[in-house]
């Protein structure tokens, strides 16, 4: 594929995860002040229930995922061509 004159340049990995990063880690902060604010009253109220909560179980799998693309972008971060 050609890059032509009048088209942006691209950007090397280091730029892509400056750019990505704060998002994430804002994000990544906020499901975790979720988590640690939920898992203690559904803890309590485990003993009504044998299902835990699909809010709860949606917000700790994205923080998962973002533990996950945090460890990528750091990666990205340290890329030297």
């Amino acid at each position: 594929m050609s890059h032509s004159d009048d088209s942006p340049p691209l950007l090397d990995p280091p730029q892509i995860s400056g750019l990505l990063f704060p998002h994430m880690w804002s994000q990544w902060c906020s499901d975790a002040q979720t988590l640690l604010s939920g898992i203690p009253s559904e803890l309590a109220a485990e003993s009504s229930s044998s299902v835990a909560p699909q809010p709860l179980l949606l917000v700790f799998e994205r923080w998962l995922l973002l533990l996950k693309v945090r460890g990528g972008l750091m990666h990205l971060r340290a890329y030297r061509p």
